[in-house]
């Protein structure tokens, strides 16, 4: 039963940061004045590398031992980073580095993202109170 929470709060997390990493993405490059603009682009990339990393997420959920592992987590991180810097540099021909610092946006705002909306769950699961978990099960 944890195995199935795990995928299905990994593909919750994976669907919603790829709507907001394909606006990201689509403010980028317009802001940078990429050769395309359009949503498709946007909104492929960001669906491929979300694709990629829900997959590459199923991985410490099969393999517990993994689930842990800082080194493994790192490895998972760079990989994700280098997929999403060739997406970016295929669907929008461009060089290494503008792909990069494309790149480094989109990880600074995911993680800003991210801890915001962690936080509002601890606060509403907070509020809730500790019966919380008798309630979901």
């Amino acid at each position: 039963m944890v195995v199935l929470e795990a995928i299905f709060i990994s593909l919750v997390s994976t669907l919603i940061f790829i709507g907001i990493n394909g606006f990201i993405l689509l403010w980028i490059s317009r802001w940078f004045a990429f050769k395309k603009q359009d949503s498709k682009t946007s909104y492929s990339v960001a669906g491929i590398a979300g694709a990629v990393s829900f997959v590459l997420s199923l991985i410490p959920i099969a393999i517990s031992a993994l689930a842990g592992s800082l080194l493994f987590s790192i490895v998972l991180i760079v990989v994700n980073a280098l997929i999403l810097i060739w997406l970016i540099m295929k669907f929008y021909n461009l060089k290494f580095l503008k792909a990069g610092l494309a790149w480094i946006i989109i990880f600074v705002i995911d993680i800003i993202i991210g801890f915001i909306l962690g936080l509002i769950l601890a606060l509403i699961a907070g509020a809730l109170g500790p019966g919380f978990g008798a309630i979901i099960y």
